[in-house]
């Protein structure tokens, strides 16, 4: 017998559950089989080959192999080298096991803000945000034909700094416990698809065709619609990145037996790699951060707000290549209502949020006159 041969089905997990999150498989009796790469990197120990009960308490371990055995998911909070994370662990979809899919709590060692710098920072992005603004569209009013472009790059690139600054107070409110969320009742399958054909123009102007598959029936949920709406135009804007060059994003919307909502977002350009795994974990390493390909606040800030809802999102390889974003979301049944509605206007009043969430991938002539 070929002892050094992977166990039968290991090979197709990693193909298709190639991932920036940090994951255990493992065997019905709490042995790892498989611990992936960022794993690795974040608590520098590969677990290959130790048993749950060696790095999690005896009654974790215990209650986690009863829960999924019986076909149930089962959620924790555990420590390894002095990194925080809470966890989920679930019977294995592809095969005879448990797969555990473990989230870091960011904390000091991995911050890259100091604690206030966010409100702090965004105030005075906010500040001369606030006489840019309005002088650029003093300009544009008067412009003449041939300065009009310029104008409009100019516009374009004060969303993105606008962009930018809500992002950073919102991750400082998030990081001070401060988030609050505005719940309403919402029928996702039709929210998906209003927000879908808004952003259909922005697919086309980069040559992408825009693929959805809804459910028939509504999908009733209680979630804060301006923070899931924020959640999908990111996603959406990053598989629009990935393939500049023309390709497809599909999104399908599914609902579960026990009421969570499923949204996954797929894109077919360049799929997993170093620069993800950064955006997504927040590993800061000794490298020139002038080197990066940005702050990658998008990607903290929605994991921030699905996690505020009880949700998961999970990032991975497509099965032909390109990246599947896919989020979880609760049904939200003890969520208590807005009953006042609380209108918000996240960029100032006239401002429209759709051009402002997509102005990574707008391009100036959407806004010229």
């Amino acid at each position: 017998m070929n002892e050094n041969k992977e166990p039968a089905g290991l090979t197709a997990f990693r193909e298709h559950i190639l991932t920036a999150e940090a994951y255990l498989l493992c065997t019905p009796s709490g042995r790892v089989r498989y611990a992936s790469g960022p794993l690795k990197l974040m608590i520098e120990e590969d677990l290959s080959g130790r048993n749950l009960n060696d790095f999690l308490e005896d009654a974790t371990a215990a209650r986690l192999i009863a829960e999924t055995l019986a076909g149930n998911p089962y959620a924790f909070r555990c420590e390894m080298h002095g990194q925080a994370f809470n966890c989920r662990a679930e019977p294995w979809e592809d095969g005879d096991g448990i797969q555990i899919a473990l989230f870091p709590v960011n904390g000091d060692k991995n911050r890259i803000r100091p604690a206030g710098m966010g409100l702090f920072l965004a105030r005075e992005l906010d500040r001369e945000l606030g006489v840019l603004m309005p002088a650029a569209q003093l300009l544009r009013d008067s412009a003449s034909p041939q300065q009009e472009p310029a104008l409009a790059a100019l516009q374009l690139h004060l969303y993105r700094l606008l962009r930018m600054s809500r992002n950073v107070e919102e991750l400082a409110l998030v990081e001070s416990g401060k988030l609050q969320l505005y719940y309403s009742e919402v029928d996702l399958k039709e929210f998906c698809r209003d927000l879908l054909e808004q952003v259909r123009p922005y697919c086309e102007i980069w040559n992408i065709e825009l693929h959805y598959r809804l459910p028939d029936m509504p999908v009733q949920c209680r979630v804060d619609a301006d923070r899931v709406r924020s959640v999908m135009l990111h996603l959406l804007s990053n598989a629009i990145l990935a393939q500049k060059d023309g390709g497809a994003v599909s999104v399908t919307l599914q609902q579960r037996d026990n009421g969570d909502a499923v949204l996954s977002v797929a894109d077919r350009g360049c799929g997993m790699g170093g620069d993800l795994f950064r955006d997504v974990n927040r590993v800061v390493g000794q490298e020139d951060p002038r080197s990066t390909g940005g702050l990658g606040l998008g990607l903290e800030l929605t994991r921030a707000y699905v996690d505020a809802h009880g949700g998961q999102m999970m990032l991975m390889s497509g099965e032909g290549g390109g990246l599947v974003a896919r989020v979880t979301l609760p049904r939200g049944e003890q969520a208590v209502l807005d009953e006042l509605q609380t209108w918000r206007a996240p960029y100032g009043t006239g401002i429209d949020p759709l051009l402002v969430e997509l102005s990574p991938v707008a391009k100036k002539e959407m806004l010229m006159k």
